[in-house]
């Protein structure tokens, strides 16, 4: 019975000391220490700023997030321990981009249309509607649908968030164009086309609102 609990309690004892070392071992790599005529000192990060044309005035995008650095320093010296590394921010420049309008939906076999995109892709490819769909895969938004209007206003490859009174709101990228929609902005009107497959496609009518309250925020203009 005694031999039992001393071997038990000499075994709690071994298991702690050894638990003690783990620790300490752990600590002491991860852990710098000041010596006595030495301070730890942290370096705050800065924010740098990067100026972008191809963003409306309104947005702003976190490129890099930055972190602190530490340091140890006394009355000669300053050794960096952790480097300091700046936060990167796009500050857009371009035109503020937040329209109302008409929404519309058309299909690839609409009249006069040819199942081709009017853009070329940043690529330099030309999307087909039957063979590549109506969503396309941008590098910066993923997928996003594919939209038509007037590229003089919208160039190619402009990215726009689009908000109606039936549908969540989408984001879509400007790959087409058509007869309407520049004829809306001759009249000094938005008009924003959805693209799908067919004109007897599920749910295209839907997209029909020339109320005026369509809401078109750009996120980006052109490639």
């Amino acid at each position: 019975m005694k031999n039992n609990l001393l071997s038990k309690i000499l075994g709690f004892i071994f298991t702690s000391a050894i638990s003690f070392i783990l620790v300490f071992t752990l600590f002491s790599r991860n852990q710098v220490i000041a010596k006595e005529d030495e301070q730890l000192i942290s370096i705050n990060y800065e924010t740098v700023y990067v100026n972008n044309k191809k963003l409306p005035s309104n947005i702003t995008k976190t490129i890099k997030e930055g972190n602190d650095g530490l340091a140890l320093v006394n009355d000669e010296t300053k050794d960096v321990i952790v480097e300091m590394n700046p936060e990167i921010i796009e500050r857009g420049t371009g035109e503020q981009g937040i329209y109302y309008g008409y929404l519309t939906g058309y299909g690839a076999d609409c009249e006069g249309c040819t199942g081709v995109y009017y853009c070329k892709t940043r690529e330099g490819k030309w999307l087909n509607i039957y063979r590549d769909g109506i969503y396309y895969e941008d590098i910066e938004y993923g997928s996003v649908r594919v939209l038509a209007a007037a590229v003089v206003q919208f160039p190619c490859g402009t990215i726009m968030t689009v908000e109606d009174h039936k549908h969540e709101k989408f984001t879509g990228i400007v790959l087409d164009t058509g007869s309407a929609m520049r004829a809306s902005y001759r009249r000094g009107k938005v008009h924003i086309d959805v693209a799908h497959e067919l004109e007897t496609s599920a749910g295209i009518g839907t997209y029909t609102d020339f109320s005026g309250t369509v809401k078109f925020e750009v996120q980006r203009w052109g490639w």
